[in-house]
């Protein structure tokens, strides 16, 4: 795609701190008619109405920071001449051509990261070499809130974020001096972002493609303090401690207040930046010191995550395990039930068959006593019925012996009546 497909589109850079509220901001004026691309970062918990950041810019800038050995939290200064290194032109290049694909034929579009606070000077490359015009959106929050909300989601201390929301600020305010900017402030935007929205359209000299008033009624629902905010002013604890530079980041808080109010200009900026620059030199060293040691921290913590993530792992397939198990004792427990209940089923039945068993045994044994009785009056009886028996049979016996006797004698009878006859 050529250069013409996007020369002479304006592009607003939305710059500010982490958490000062450059996601609502940019939603905004996405509702009005500045286009943000296709993709995005995609909603996390501590911003659920979306980061709106373009995802092809957000993993640029990732891989540059990482070439230049920075990181999105760190207070170190750039390198010398970073702009020039190999890593920032091909950076260069890639965010022109993620102009080119992104915006062509787009009159307004916008673009929104924290980090490219520290990164204007490649950004402003980028869109001269596809020759876009630039605009600076600063949005600017109390640097306690963003403190807070910082310590809330990342663990980091007061001191820490207060450094990187002036580094950001001034940073951005030096690059960005040769463009048409404007300031909003969160408590600005939220408490009336229609003014604010105009404010901003004259300051940059641009026309919101859609009116306000068109998008009222959505801009309303989206900005809703109740859902936006979850870190005020007030809401800080009061034991929060005050260190050395809370009084220049206080003034420069209010500074900003006063540009977004109309009550000084962009060049009471030059002796913060005096100062910053002084500050800077004294400190630099020790600043770097402690990213090191920072870093070497990280290390440590990317060492435990892991060491964590196997033991996690493990436990989880320990715990797998002992789901397992218990899984298998309950079926186990359940198949018991079922055969003790079986087995108790199958005693009752064995015992109400014993039961009967022996009432027939004791009725057998009733019905063996009578038959004992029995058989021993008709044995009494067979006793009396042989004796009697026997009498007969003697009777019978000496019956047939005196029969016997009688033939004899009638035989010899005979036989003296033949003989005395002769016969």
């Amino acid at each position: 795609m050529k250069n013409a497909d996007v020369r002479g589109s304006t592009a607003i850079l939305v710059l500010g701190m982490h958490r000062s509220g450059t996601s609502a901001c940019t939603r905004v004026i996405n509702m009005l008619g500045a286009e943000l691309g296709s993709s995005f970062l995609q909603p996390a918990a501590d911003n659920p109405a979306g980061f709106w950041e373009h995802l092809g810019a957000y993993e640029i800038h990732e891989r540059l920071l990482k070439e230049l050995d920075r990181t999105w939290s760190s207070v170190s200064e750039m390198p010398e001449g970073w702009l020039e290194l190999p890593a920032a032109q091909v950076a260069i290049e890639e965010l022109a051509e993620l102009c080119r694909s992104e915006f062509a034929g787009v009159s307004l579009w916008a673009v929104k990261d924290p980090r490219m606070c520290r990164l204007v000077p490649l950004w402003l490359a980028a869109l001269d070499r596809v020759d876009c015009r630039a605009r600076a959106l600063f949005v600017s929050r109390s640097p306690l809130e963003v403190a807070e909300s910082l310590r809330s989601r990342e663990g980091m201390l007061a001191g820490h974020s207060h450094l990187m929301w002036v580094q950001h600020l001034l940073e951005a305010e030096r690059f960005t001096r040769s463009l048409p900017r404007s300031i909003v402030s969160y408590d600005g935007l939220v408490s009336d972002w229609r003014g604010s929205m105009a404010r901003v359209a004259d300051e940059l000299n641009i026309v919101w493609p859609h009116a306000i008033s068109d998008v009222s009624l959505e801009v309303d629902r989206f900005i809703d303090p109740n859902n936006l905010r979850h870190h005020r002013h007030r809401d800080v604890p009061a034991n929060t401690s005050r260190h050395v530079g809370s009084v220049f980041v206080d003034s420069l808080y209010a500074t900003c207040l006063n540009v977004e109010a109309g009550r000084t200009d962009w060049s009471v900026f030059q002796q913060f930046q005096n100062e910053y620059q002084r500050a800077k030199d004294l400190f630099a060293l020790p600043i770097a010191d402690n990213e090191g040691l920072i870093d070497q921290l990280h290390g440590d913590v990317h060492i435990w995550e892991a060491e964590a993530r196997s033991v996690r792992k493990k436990l989880d397939a320990s715990e797998g395990l002992v789901d397992q198990l218990h899984r298998d004792v309950n079926i186990w427990e359940a198949e018991a039930r079922s055969v003790q209940a079986k087995l108790q089923e199958e005693i009752a039945n064995a015992n109400m068959k014993l039961t009967a068993v022996k009432t027939d045994l004791a009725a057998s044994q009733a019905g063996h006593a009578a038959t004992r009785d029995e058989l021993a009056v008709k044995e009494l009886e067979l006793n009396v019925m042989t004796g009697e028996l026997q009498d007969t049979s003697e009777r019978l016996n000496a019956a047939a012996a005196e029969l016997d006797q009688l033939r004899a004698n009638t035989m010899r009878k005979r036989w003296l009546l033949a003989k005395l006859f002769g016969r």
